[in-house]
């Protein structure tokens, strides 16, 4: 605190007033790099949303989470440090620790992708949305498969999914399946992986009849598409 607060020389000063020079304020300083710094975030963060690059969709979904929902300002340095963390992150699979079972999954139907993951347009109101799943054409009726081992946590029916089942595999990771025509088991039950666990229908919010297939690990949104082999 002393060398902060101590009085330059006489001769310091002169010297200053001659010049005219001023020393630079160590707080505009930061200041100025601290703007800069957000700047930049900004940004990069508009180059992310805007991509059509498919390695950066982990970044766009933590982006779309951060802006689409109710912030917490006391979350935000958290949120900053999950999205860079999903930038840096070399491969979704060898960032899985003990969740390799996501690397052994079970097709849940065989049908063609007709949806991605990621951004895309809403086919309802055309609006530009995140489908933190994918979309899977089979027809109405098709059978359809538990892509791993695991308990049927929640059974259920609302519009958005129409009839839904929610089964976990493991403390973090669970897989979800939408607009079916029926669901067979009920909560609580056991499930094998390659189990029937239902049928392929149009409830819900859908054009069609089609599988919408989601993995979750935690709060995180995966691509299935990097877990399954979709044509």
């Amino acid at each position: 605190m002393e060398q902060v607060y101590r009085r330059r020389s006489s001769e310091s000063s002169a010297r200053l007033r001659y010049t005219g020079t001023k020393t630079p304020s160590p707080y505009k300083k930061t200041l100025v790099k601290q703007s800069v710094f957000c700047l930049l975030v900004f940004a990069f963060c508009l180059f992310v949303k805007v991509t059509p690059n498919r390695a950066l969709l982990p970044a766009k979904n933590s982006i779309n989470l951060i802006i689409n929902t109710k912030t917490d300002l006391t979350k935000i340095p958290g949120q900053i440090q999950s999205f860079f963390t999903s930038l840096t992150a070399k491969d979704t699979e060898s960032n899985l620790g003990d969740k390799e079972l996501l690397t052994r999954l079970v097709k849940p139907v065989e049908a063609p992708l007709t949806s991605p993951f990621g951004l895309r347009t809403d086919p309802e109101n055309n609006e530009e949305a995140f489908h933190y799943g994918v979309d899977l054409g089979a027809p109405m009726g098709e059978k359809i498969k538990c892509a791993a081992e695991g308990e049927a946590t929640e059974v259920g029916e609302n519009a958005e999914y129409g009839n839904y089942i929610v089964v976990r595999h493991s403390e973090t990771v669970y897989t979800l399946y939408a607009h079916c025509q029926e669901v067979l088991p009920k909560t609580g039950d056991a499930i094998t992986a390659g189990q029937v666990i239902a049928t392929v229908g149009d409830t819900g919010n859908a054009t069609g009849p089609h599988l919408h297939f989601e993995i979750r690990d935690g709060e995180t949104w995966l691509d299935p598409a990097k877990f399954l082999e979709l044509s």
